[in-house]
């Protein structure tokens, strides 16, 4: 170890290899610089080291069906640091994260000369990557693989057809683990290099407030009109440069055919601190580009990073010379690069954006956990909701063989009645009841919903019936099979139809249709046309003068659907699959076809979507996974994580998302999730996805949580403003709390 005037070394040793650390504190200023080199990761593809290419293509979701691959030469654990004391914060650059934006880009592959065409992925590695800013100090855990990455890529269909199982692909009988060794000491290692996570929980303590730390958002880039003068900064610089470090964190070196790189570089001088991420493309003969990412800390405004983007891209005339060879040598990597950024023109304008960092003091880093007040207990004996609504007048909750409604500000029972082998409900917005059972029966039920089978107004429809025809005080009491289950009811925007799913089946109105797989959701387009989410595809089906017509058939791949969303404007649909991806529809501007992406990475089965009131925000839930994406988000826009980050080496504290809804407010949106954790501990957290970290992906934290029974089913009233707890079991409790205590 040696140390002089504010410069730190480390060297050290691993597995043989020399690797270091490096430090520098700018006198006067707060910031303090970090740089780290490690090794180039194992590419081998038969390697099972946690730092090789097999972990990180799991990571990226890189698969070899595709050929997809990761740059020959990675440095996945080198990065480049700056951290400012005062407001705790660090501006960091790291191969991951550029990886993951990539990802996110999804560029179009650059033909080359060699006379074969390329996958159609991105070779080039191109990335917008623009560093990332989080508070705290950033360690080897914000750089390497955690099961977070999702992106978003075209729609690809790698399977599709009925589903068969295939022959084994060996002889073993119960199954073998030739690598169960070595699989345990890449968990060790793991476990040894991302320690713990961010989350404390204080002693449970049911007469106190009690505070879940997490990372507070940081402040947001604004525009500005400021100029950026690095060059000019450089060229006035007197004064002897204090520190200066490149970091590289891949090549990809196809030569003779293409080149590219991502270097990092940190300029320290009396005055200023300079820092850039460059990303480099040469496709010999073809095009060049160059992707930057430069930023300007002043020491007189130590506070303040002012930063710019840009892009600039040619042809090989532009960058070598009309008179050039396909392939020539001008030089270094650096020489090369700056060639390209002094002769190419900006694909899009610079964009400079000014961020001002606050000082550590007055910000909230911590999300309280308080008892939330109590409006209404109800104990409702003998009642287990299966299914819970709320219209913000009455509150109607399901049994196997009853149905019970709860008035929505007094908590007092309005009625209850018998009703067999209930599975599903929804409510009009004339407080019609629309209910289906597991004898094929859908019931609309005009409240008061009493004496149900003789109320002159009350009908009845059956999937079990010929001709589904109505019918009055005659229901069905033989069970029936699970195919004629309707698990699946809505009613139209307008009050005036309704849609129900059993099995293969849907009926609108009484009008019957028969598929040729099962339906997993149902949804109102528009008052005519209903979206019909099945095992393989999506049908967009027409409801005119009695007759059903499926206009649209959406093609999905292989896959199950487990939930289904339209916008608002039906101009998007969202689906939820059993292989753990998203894909949304959006209608074309002529409103004939169809386009379509999927969110890929998910950590499960993607089981409950929503779109948030302004249309302008898709939430997906997938095991433990919950994405926020903006609806016409641009390539390489980055989108949110809703983060409740433990220690993930603990399974004891491992997170299990249930629910979640949009609540909106006049302060913005924000999101509520219900998650349990810490073993029995269960909370309700209210999240503000606008307020976040800027890493690939962006987190947000909880900013408010209260603590809620096991097992409480969630239901949120129409203004949003309260929540009613519903609880499961004999002598449920029923609750009411005022939301409005989530609020920061």
């Amino acid at each position: 170890f040696h140390a002089f005037s504010c410069q730190k070394f480390m060297f050290f040793q691993q597995n043989g290899v020399m690797m270091g650390t490096n430090s520098f504190s700018w006198p006067g200023s707060g910031w303090t610089i970090h740089t780290s080199r490690s090794k180039i990761y194992n590419n081998d593809s038969h390697s099972l080291q946690f730092r090789s290419h097999v972990v990180w293509k799991r990571e990226l979701g890189l698969t070899r069906f595709s050929n997809q691959d990761l740059p020959e030469a990675l440095w996945g654990a080198n990065r480049l640091s700056l951290h400012h004391e005062e407001s705790d914060t660090t501006l960091y650059f790291c191969a991951l994260e550029a990886l993951r934006a990539w990802a996110l880009l999804d560029e179009k592959p650059i033909p080359h000369l060699s006379g074969e065409k390329p996958d159609d992925w991105d070779y080039t590695f191109t990335t917008t990557y623009a560093g990332s800013l989080r508070k705290g100090k950033e360690t080897d855990l914000s750089i390497q693989p955690d099961g977070m990455s999702l992106y978003r890529s075209s729609a690809d269909n790698l399977a599709n057809g009925r589903v068969k199982l295939r022959q084994p692909l060996c002889k073993c009988v119960g199954g073998r683990t030739p690598c169960a060794g070595i699989a345990n000491s890449i968990k060790k290692e793991k476990s040894i290099l991302n320690g713990d996570y961010s989350l404390h929980l204080l002693p449970n303590d049911d007469n106190s407030s009690r505070q879940l730390y997490y990372p507070p958002p940081v402040e947001k880039w604004i525009p500005t009109d400021e100029a950026f003068d690095m060059e000019e900064l450089l060229k006035t610089e007197s004064s002897p440069l204090h520190y200066t470090q490149p970091v590289l964190f891949w090549v990809q070196n196809l030569d003779p055919q293409s080149y590219s790189s991502l270097t990092g570089h940190v300029l320290v001088a009396k005055s200023f601190t300079v820092a850039s991420i460059r990303c480099f493309v040469r496709v010999n003969g073809v095009r060049v580009r160059v992707v930057d990412s430069r930023f300007i800390i002043r020491k007189d405004r130590c506070n303040e990073i002012l930063r710019e983007r840009s892009w600039k891209e040619g042809t090989w005339a532009e960058y070598a010379g009309t008179e050039a060879a396909n392939w020539i040598d001008i030089g270094t990597d650096r020489e090369q690069s700056n060639r390209a950024a002094n002769r190419l023109r900006h694909k899009v304008p610079p964009v400079v954006e000014k961020l001002v960092l606050k000082n550590r003091t007055i910000q909230n880093q911590s999300s309280s956990v308080a008892r939330p007040t109590t409006l209404w207990t109800k104990n409702i004996d003998g009642i287990r909701a299966n299914s819970v609504k709320c219209n913000g007048v009455m509150i109607v909750g399901l049994q196997v063989d009853k149905i019970i409604a709860i008035d929505c500000q007094t908590g007092n029972v309005l009625w209850g009645e018998d009703l067999m082998g209930v599975l599903s409900l929804d409510i009009g917005f004339d407080n019609t009841l629309l209910i289906g059972d597991d004898r094929g029966g859908v019931h609309v039920l005009y409240p008061p919903c009493t004496d149900i089978g003789n109320q002159e107004s009350n009908q009845y429809f059956s999937f079990s019936k010929k001709d589904g025809t109505r019918e009055r005080g005659k229901f069905s009491t033989q069970v029936q099979s699970t195919s004629l289950w309707v698990e699946k009811v809505s009613w139209s925007e307008n009050g005036r139809h309704f849609v129900a799913a059993a099995g293969k089946q849907i009926m609108i109105d009484g009008v019957r249709l028969n598929n040729e797989a099962t339906v997993y959701a149902v949804e109102f387009l528009r008052n005519d046309q209903v979206a019909v989410a099945l095992y393989g595809g999506l049908l967009l089906v027409n409801f005119v003068n009695g007759v059903l017509k499926v206009d649209k058939k959406l093609d999905i791949g292989s896959a199950a659907v487990l939930s289904c969303a339209v916008s608002l404007d039906a101009n998007s649909i969202a689906i939820g699959c059993l292989d753990k991806r998203v894909r949304v529809f959006q209608r074309s501007k002529k409103g004939d076809d169809w386009t379509a992406r999927d969110w890929v990475g998910f950590s499960g089965g993607v089981t409950a979507l929503s779109w948030d009131s302004s249309n302008e925000y898709l939430a997906a839930l997938g095991g433990s996974t919950l994405l926020v994406a903006r609806r016409c988000i641009t390539a390489g826009e980055i989108p949110v994580l809703c983060c409740l980050d433990v220690n993930k080496n603990d399974h004891n504290n491992e997170i299990k998302y249930e629910s979640f809804v949009w609540s909106d407010t006049k302060r913005g949106n924000f999101l509520v999730l219900a998650a349990v954790h810490s073993g029995s501990a269960r909370y309700l957290h209210l999240f503000d996805v606008n307020a976040t970290n800027d890493t690939v992906l962006r987190k947000s934290y909880p900013i408010k949580s209260i603590p809620i029974e096991k097992g409480d089913e969630i239901v949120f009233t129409n203004d949003g403003n309260d929540i009613i707890l519903w609880g499961k079991g004999k002598g449920a409790m029923v609750t009411k709390i005022k939301r409005v205590e989530l609020l920061p």
